[in-house]
């Protein structure tokens, strides 16, 4: 099985992954029992697991891991800092309550931890989004997004956790949780971005199709084709209003 390794030397104290979450009520476990995500979720206080749409739910566990997992209540999110010096092609390990999903794909996940954005306050909307780090230009990969397929018959579980407003449907026999930074990325009918399938190997690929100045918001349309304009239901344009 494969794993995330170091792409290169690694200091003590560096942040490898700041994973926007979602709140998942610990009540709410119980439906997920049966999916692939049950393994995928966080301690986050008394009350409530997480579950980390970056990319730490790819690092695997040991006892004495070479990461660890910081909650950051503040941005609602997980960071994933370095607990000493790690070298190139070193594997990573998380020293925490988290994963053990399949790494099959994380290979490709190489240069992906050090992303081109953060997760911010979106000025226009108010709400958590997705800004630049520096000047992306246009036809730029800005994300790579691993899909988590979820069996079609699990939707009336699904329905009855926070993921009800986060799946989507990706094809006749799954539905898809999109890792990644995708679910933080808000809609826009004047797009700077936009994002495209990979079936063959369950990703999501979001791209600039104009330049994006350094702290602009990164936005894409809904409806798949960047010129659409077709209205969207009010559950998907206001799905992150709880991190307001």
């Amino acid at each position: 099985m494969d794993s995330v390794v170091a792409a290169e030397a690694i200091r003590k104290g560096r942040v490898l992954d700041d994973s926007p979450v979602i709140y998942i009520p610990k009540p709410q476990q119980t439906f997920l029992c049966s999916t692939p995500l049950k393994d995928c979720l966080f301690d986050w206080d008394t009350d409530n697991l997480c579950f980390p749409y970056g990319y730490a739910v790819f690092f695997s566990k040991s006892q004495n891991g070479n990461c660890a997992v910081v909650v950051d209540k503040s941005t609602a999110s997980i960071k994933i800092v370095s607990n000493r010096n790690i070298a190139k092609g070193e594997r990573l390990t998380l020293n925490a309550t988290g994963s053990e999903f399949t790494y099959a794909i994380s290979t490709r996940l190489k240069g992906a931890i050090q992303p081109l954005f953060h997760t911010g306050m979106s000025k226009k909307l108010g709400i958590r989004g997705m800004l630049a780090d520096r000047l992306i230009e246009s036809r730029e990969i800005i994300n790579i997004c691993p899909i988590i397929p979820v069996d079609v018959k699990e939707e009336p579980n699904l329905e009855k956790t926070t993921f009800w407003k986060y799946y989507f449907a990706y094809s006749a026999r799954y539905h898809g949780i999109v890792l990644g930074y995708c679910s933080v990325v808000n809609h826009s009918y004047e797009p700077n971005s936009k994002y495209t399938f990979d079936f063959k190997n369950m990703l999501i690929i979001i791209s600039a199709i104009s330049r994006i100045d350094k702290d602009e918001e990164v936005v894409f349309n809904y409806n798949f084709f960047p010129d659409s304009r077709d209205p969207l239901p009010k559950e998907l344009v206001d799905y992150n209003e709880h991190f307001k």
